[in-house]
């Protein structure tokens, strides 16, 4: 059994932060271009790819929490700019509201799943670098938000690969969350 060690709990933790904040950033850059493009052409294309795995996240922790799917649009834009939904039974009490607060927020969850297997699959040297990072070069919270900067913009290539990865990784993190 491994002893309980501070320093290698905050690496941890560092890493974490790492991968989230920039994560979290590309997120908000990706809503912001959303709303730049919202109601076009080019809109529909990039929520065609964000909207199923959103609701997707939806359906299937609703699954795992016992709820019974009623209805599920996975990609069904509306002229009021809903773009899909899960219709869900609900369960009663505050294990019924836990469960539906975990399901509100699985996207959250599926996008970052979603985007850790299409990095994998179509960019995965971001992943590779950040894994090989030594531990003592992680030694405030800065260092790892600039590796984690460098492993995913040194990466791209430019070629088809790259600008599908993009494209995927923008849609999933500016349909991800509400």
């Amino acid at each position: 059994m491994m002893a309980f060690s501070f320093d290698r709990v905050m690496e941890l933790l560092f890493i974490i932060a790492a991968l989230l904040i920039p994560l979290q950033i590309m997120h908000i850059l990706s809503r912001k271009l959303v709303s730049q493009l919202q109601r076009g052409k080019l809109w529909l294309v990039l929520a065609s790819v964000g909207t199923p795995v959103h609701e997707l996240s939806h359906a299937i922790s609703a699954l795992v929490f016992g709820h019974k799917i009623e209805k599920i649009k996975l990609f069904d834009p509306q002229p009021d700019g809903g773009l899909g939904y899960v219709i869900h039974s609900h369960r009663y009490g505050f294990l019924g509201k836990l469960t539906t607060a975990l399901i509100a927020i699985a996207p959250v969850i599926g996008g970052y799943l979603a985007f850790i297997l299409v990095t994998k699959l179509l960019n995965p040297e971001p992943l590779i670098s950040l894994i090989s990072i030594p531990h003592s070069e992680l030694n405030s919270l800065g260092a790892s938000i600039g590796y984690a900067y460098t492993a995913i913009w040194s990466s791209l290539d430019w070629s088809w690969e790259s600008f599908l990865w993009l494209f995927i990784t923008t849609s999933l993190f500016a349909f991800m969350m509400p």
